[in-house]
């Protein structure tokens, strides 16, 4: 019997250590732009708000990437205060993502924005991104719309 007790309370301790907590997040960063194109998100054959749609599917994050200067606008700081403020209003929590680039950056493609191109002092580089960032979180903050998380590139 008293294997037994030993058993069940290592089993038990065991779904303790291995149960954890997920958070369910969705990249929406283009939806702005394929809107413009006049893409329409249906649930059950009805339009509605594509936000509202991963909220009701329990998406708890949302994951909007920013870049510097977009040649396009979309991913710029004006197109991420739009989709901020539609996640939050939507309930859900967001995740910035600086890319220090106007456009796509990865770990084997890191091309700084075109504001920064002439930049040779590494010490006044470090202070354009952290200004950067600053104003980015600052004007956020500013309208009541800061992410709860924030990750670079």
């Amino acid at each position: 019997m008293k294997k037994v007790i030993i058993v069940l309370a290592i089993i038990l301790r065991a779904q303790g250590l291995f149960a954890q907590n997920y958070t369910l997040g969705v990249d929406l960063s283009y939806v702005n732009q394929m809107e413009d194109c006049n893409a329409v998100y249906y649930e059950n054959g009805t339009a509605q708000e594509v936000y509202s749609i991963f909220s009701e599917h329990q998406a708890q994050v949302i994951r909007i990437r920013l870049w510097h200067t977009p040649d396009s606008g979309y991913s710029g700081f004006s197109d991420v205060t739009n989709s901020i403020s539609r996640a939050k209003a939507a309930g859900m929590k967001v995740l910035l993502d600086f890319h220090y680039s106007d456009t796509w950056a990865d770990p084997g493609k890191q091309t700084r924005p075109r504001a920064w191109s002439g930049i040779t002092d590494i010490n006044l580089l470090a202070d354009s991104v952290y200004s950067y960032t600053f104003k980015v979180l600052s004007d956020l903050k500013a309208v009541n719309i800061l992410p709860e998380f924030v990750q670079i590139g």
